[in-house]
């Protein structure tokens, strides 16, 4: 096996910023870096998704990216990378994934036959977005509309599964949870809008929650007025500057010409297939809620036939004011075959993680045991042994 890295951060500039590398296993225990191997990626990169897309015999890859570097809020593009059978790769993105460029700020995507066609179909979910499904067509990767397009989240990850044994596949979302300062929902949602307001030649953001019809920045004055000098000059106290409105802070023409993106559901979720591109919505247990969920798996834990599921996160990231999201200490659901998913308490399951949790895999050594990793960011991973 070889190796793809993705890296990315806002420490560095963009022309200065970590390349995708490719390591090629030599046989000998060691990897060798091959840099002229892939086209120039210079991302922010949230996800590398190999898959033998033309099936020719080897592994092709997406790479989805999250975000631009210092440009939050703005749609990074994604690539589709083809392998020419020698190792090497090019960029068929135009011809391949062309609707799938522009797939928003993504987290995370996953591949899998979704219309039961023997082809594998690309799955995305994106920060301040929608979940995407891409059909395979077998020559491109085509949009394929959904109800899962009007779920408008802050989605860290997608893991799919036949949940309720009906033969297709239903998705399980990882999303901040509920329990968060702003609270969002389909009548009311949290908004970002990002344009250069002060005209000095940087994009800044603004977030709003939306109330009785209009949208009221969630940020403190100070914070507002230490980034945007046009706001300072007006010179509000703090309790008038609370009862306006974005469009009775700013020009409205300014808001024409910005980005808006928005979260309606912040629940973790399992989105069951009913058929014909629609899903329905279930959300998992409160305690799941209590913070975001960024890695998932989907396993039968109890040896019972049914599958289970096993969830860790946390961000850290947050400004004071905000809270930071510590309360996932770890969640294993069992499950009944039917879409029913109980909760396990701590000295039950044996599942306890307090980091901040990045992704969950299983791997199976030599020995036929199943083992559960944790990547934690800034900590060494952790493993965990499944019983069988």
């Amino acid at each position: 096996l070889d190796l793809m890295i993705g890296s990315g951060g806002n420490e560095i500039g963009e022309q200065n910023n970590y390349k995708v590398r490719l390591y090629l296993n030599n046989g000998k225990g060691t990897f060798e870096p091959a840099a002229k191997k892939l086209p120039p990626l210079r991302k922010n990169i949230a996800v590398i998704a190999p898959y033998d897309f033309d099936n020719d015999g080897d592994i092709d890859v997406f790479v989805g990216a999250r975000s631009l570097v210092a440009t939050y809020g703005v749609n990074p593009s994604h690539q589709f990378l083809e392998n020419n059978g020698d190792g090497t790769f090019s960029d068929t993105t135009e011809k391949v994934a062309y609707d799938v460029k522009n797939a928003g700020m993504i987290t995370h995507a996953i591949w899998k036959d979704i219309d039961k066609d023997g082809k594998k179909d690309l799955m995305t979910v994106s920060e301040w977005d929608t979940p995407k499904i891409y059909i395979n067509n077998g020559r491109r990767l085509i949009k394929q509309t959904s109800t899962l397009d009007n779920l408008f989240g802050m989605w860290n990850v997608v893991e799919a599964a036949d949940l309720d044994n009906d033969g297709d596949v239903d998705f399980i979302l990882g999303n901040q949870g509920s329990n968060t300062m702003h609270k969002t929902s389909f009548e009311n949602p949290v908004k970002m809008w990002v344009n250069d307001f002060d005209n000095n030649g940087t994009f800044e953001q603004i977030m709003t929650n939306h109330k009785n019809g209009k949208d009221y920045p969630i940020h403190m004055k100070k914070e507002l007025t230490a980034q945007l000098v046009s706001l300072k000059k007006q010179n509000l106290k703090a309790s008038e500057y609370a009862k306006k409105s974005i469009d009775e802070l700013f020009s409205p023409s300014i808001f024409e010409n910005s980005i808006m993106k928005q979260s309606s559901i912040s629940e973790t979720i399992i989105a069951v297939n009913e058929g014909d591109w629609k899903f329905s919505v279930k959300k998992l247990p409160s305690r799941v809620q209590l913070s975001c969920v960024c890695g998932i798996v989907c396993t039968d834990i109890n040896n019972d036939g049914h599958l289970d599921i096993i969830m860790a996160g946390n961000n850290f990231e947050f400004k004071p004011q905000y809270s930071r999201l510590d309360a996932n200490y770890g969640s294993v659901l069992l499950g009944d075959g039917n879409l029913g998913f109980t909760w396990q308490e701590y000295n039950s399951s044996g599942f306890v993680i307090k980091n901040e949790v990045k992704h969950l895999k299983t791997i199976k050594d030599n020995k036929g045991k199943t083992y559960l990793i944790a990547a934690i960011n800034n900590e060494r991973p952790k493993l965990f042994l499944i019983n069988e």
